[in-house]
């Protein structure tokens, strides 16, 4: 064989690297954990609370979904977690409401 019959060698393309995936982190929220009082028809929050659930929806970037019957009143807890400081970044979203009145959860 002579020098040009030699074959160059073939170099495979690096494989592409993986396309990240999507993710959304999504944080449960019940009254319970962050209301104190014992009348569940009212809004008793602790500064503590309120602080480490900033604090989880910051370094998370987690949405928020409010799953007790918080989700009736939405918009009236937003405001009062805004008073507390709690503003999440991303749109607060609720559990959906059962509608088989047979059932007697919320």
């Amino acid at each position: 064989r002579d020098e040009d019959d030699e074959e160059s060698p073939v170099f495979a393309a690096p494989p592409e690297p993986p396309v990240p995936v999507p993710s959304l982190r999504v944080l449960f929220v019940d009254d319970d954990v962050l209301n104190s009082s014992p009348d569940p028809r009212a809004m008793r929050l602790d500064d503590e609370p309120c602080r480490v659930l900033q604090s989880l929806l910051v370094r998370t970037d987690a949405k928020m979904v409010l799953t007790s019957h918080w989700r009736r009143h939405k918009a009236y807890v937003l405001e009062v977690l805004g008073n507390y400081g709690v503003l999440p970044k991303r749109e607060v979203d609720t559990t959906p409401f059962n509608a088989d009145t047979s059932r007697r959860d919320l």
